[in-house]
């Protein structure tokens, strides 16, 4: 499919690179349908791109490239809705956000999306834990993350 979007144009998304997230992200609940673009070669910071609204995108990346020691704790209510019978096919994103003074990158551990890769259904979960916070700092700039 072609996708106009506001940051990369027009793009061709297949359709077995579209992410539905059932609910949508917080505060964003009617956005169902995303992609996954490179942020730049090589990068482990990628774009979560609305394929329904063209001008949103979120920065997000896999938290264990930044934190080996992230724990998600998966409900059952969860896995059920993500379809996943398999733990190796959970993909976690988290979102990141780039303070504009200084282009420090932080990330939201608090508040993950989980997909299942096999189906490309995904949500995202607000985790029961005091060790995270939405702004955990991820030691790069965005000059460093390319």
């Amino acid at each position: 499919m072609l996708v106009e979007t506001t940051r990369f144009g027009r793009i061709e998304v297949a359709e077995d690179r579209v992410i539905r997230l059932e609910p949508g992200l917080l505060g964003f609940d009617e956005v169902k349908r995303y992609c996954l673009l490179d942020w730049r070669p090589g990068s482990p910071i990628k774009w979560l791109q609305a394929l329904d609204s063209p001008s949103l995108a979120f920065l997000v990346a896999d938290p264990f490239e930044f934190f080996p020691d992230y724990e998600v704790e998966v409900s059952d209510d969860d896995a059920g809705a993500l379809g996943l019978t398999d733990a190796r096919d959970l993909l976690t994103l988290v979102i990141l956000t780039v303070t504009p003074s200084t282009k420090q990158v932080t990330a939201n551990l608090l508040g993950p999306i989980l997909v299942n890769a096999v189906s490309r259904v995904g949500r995202q979960v607000v985790l029961q834990s005091e060790k995270y916070t939405t702004k955990h700092a991820i030691g790069y700039t965005c000059q460093q993350a390319a």
